[in-house]
């Protein structure tokens, strides 16, 4: 989301950061505090998850890393499917 400096800066605070940047744009990053984790916002993380132990579960049980490519959607060490 773009916000004009003046409106959300302090006068005091623009007049020093135009010291640094002058008709540009830059990006201040969330605190660390705020960030969050990849997959945080999405279901992806988790369903990541359960696909890649059922992916250990079957090769343990004997499937091969050829057969666990081609069902899984993943690729084979040497990078074919």
């Amino acid at each position: 989301m773009r916000v004009k400096a003046q409106q959300v800066l302090p006068e005091e605070l623009l007049a020093e950061i135009q010291k640094y940047v002058q008709g540009q744009v830059f990006y201040i990053p969330k605190a660390t505090e705020n960030k969050k984790a990849w997959g945080e916002n999405t279901p992806t993380r988790s369903m990541l998850q359960v696909r890649n132990q059922s992916i250990v579960q079957a090769f343990k049980a004997g499937t091969s890393i050829i057969d666990l490519a081609a069902t899984k959607n993943t690729h084979t060490p040497g990078g074919t499917t």
